[in-house]
């Protein structure tokens, strides 16, 4: 009788045991979200010297998780693979200085603009540039896959030069290997701002119709989409988003479309 019992008892506490750690496995736990980007775009991107991404993208990412009640996994892939990750599904968003283009929104989905930008180029001697016409003749680096390769495609008679990153085509500007590079205006600003070159050039291309940069979603990914909107609209209105611009680019964040 005495041993019946005693299995009685052991068992009982065997699904007790059980029964706990079922609880504790089915506990919600708070979802993560993969996140691409190119980390050579300073100051949006980059990897600081401790290591760690860091720049106004990555801050900005970061506190939209946190209204979204998302953590965060980013991924450092190259630039022109960014959009084939988010098409495989190997990322849920990519933020990385993406310029929205027609091109562009016919793969993916964009968020409401969070910055407004612009081309430039920057020449070595001094030259100023009104319009990329005058490159013809000249060799010209530009970051693969982004807008400014494209628009220095548009050029006849250039010898172009493509690297993976504004970082390398800087470098070679630099070492005089090429005459000019083509790049988003806000790096070739960080660029001179923090090289102290007083002997290049910046010019600022005109373009009739403005550039921004927004965060891309795979096609349909409405429910990311949405959120991220979302919390834009409260880091606008909570003054988060005014800091971070401060802090960057020393001004408050101008008025952005919604589209």
């Amino acid at each position: 009788m005495k041993q019946w019992w005693r299995w009685m008892v052991l068992c009982i506490a065997i699904l007790a045991v059980a029964g706990c750690g079922g609880t504790k496995s089915d506990a919600p736990q708070s979802a993560t979200w993969k996140v691409g980007t190119n980390a050579t775009f300073v100051p949006f991107e980059y990897t600081d010297e401790s290591h760690q991404l860091n720049g106004f993208d990555i801050e900005l990412f970061n506190a939209i998780a946190k209204k979204a009640g998302m953590k965060v996994e980013y991924k450092n892939i190259s630039f022109d693979g960014l959009i084939p990750a988010l098409g495989t599904k190997q990322i849920d968003a990519v933020i990385s200085g993406m310029t929205i283009t027609k091109a562009r929104t016919e793969k993916v989905d964009f968020s409401f603009p969070y910055y407004q930008s612009g081309l430039g180029v920057l020449t070595k001697d001094g030259t100023a540039v009104e319009d990329l016409s005058e490159l013809s003749g000249k060799k010209v680096a530009v970051q693969l896959g982004t807008t400014g390769a494209e628009k220095a495609s548009e050029i006849s008679n250039i010898e172009l030069r493509s690297f993976d990153n504004n970082s390398e085509a800087l470098l070679e500007l630099t070492k005089g290997g090429v005459d000019a590079v083509i790049a988003d205006l806000p790096v070739l600003q960080y660029y001179l701002t923090t090289k102290k070159d007083s002997v290049a050039k910046l010019s600022v291309i005109e373009s009739k119709d403005p550039e921004y940069f927004g965060i891309a979603v795979k096609k349909g990914n409405k429910e990311v989409k949405d959120k991220i909107n979302s919390a834009l609209k409260e880091l606008k209105k909570d003054g988060t988003l005014d800091a971070l611009y401060q802090k960057y680019f020393n001004q408050d964040a101008p008025t952005m479309p919604e589209k």
